[in-house]
């Protein structure tokens, strides 16, 4: 024990450079990790507005095909009644 306190300055010396060194290499590893986050998330972001635009328009074509098939669906149907009416009428006159 008494040699401890004699060459304390000995033993301290090494620990308080490798905590030194310790903080320098933890801090530099803060830094780079923070960079690389961001960059991940810039990454996320441009990639969401790429696939939000991408949904919008795809969004935007299926209405437009949804709105032809429902206009010509209504003309056919509209097409059959008038059909049916006239062989109705054509009926009702050769009776």
């Amino acid at each position: 024990m008494e040699w401890i306190t004699e060459h304390w300055t000995t033993l301290i010396g090494p620990a308080v450079v490798a905590a030194a060194i310790s903080s320098i290499v933890t801090v530099i590893g803060f830094f780079i990790t923070t960079g690389a986050a961001k960059a991940m998330h810039h990454e996320k972001l441009a990639f969401d507005q790429k696939l939000a635009e991408r949904k919008f328009e795809f969004d935007k074509e299926l209405a437009g095909r949804r709105f032809k098939y429902d206009r010509d669906l209504h003309d056919h149907k509209r097409r059959v009644e008038l059909a049916e009416e006239v062989l109705a009428a054509i009926q009702e006159t050769v009776k």
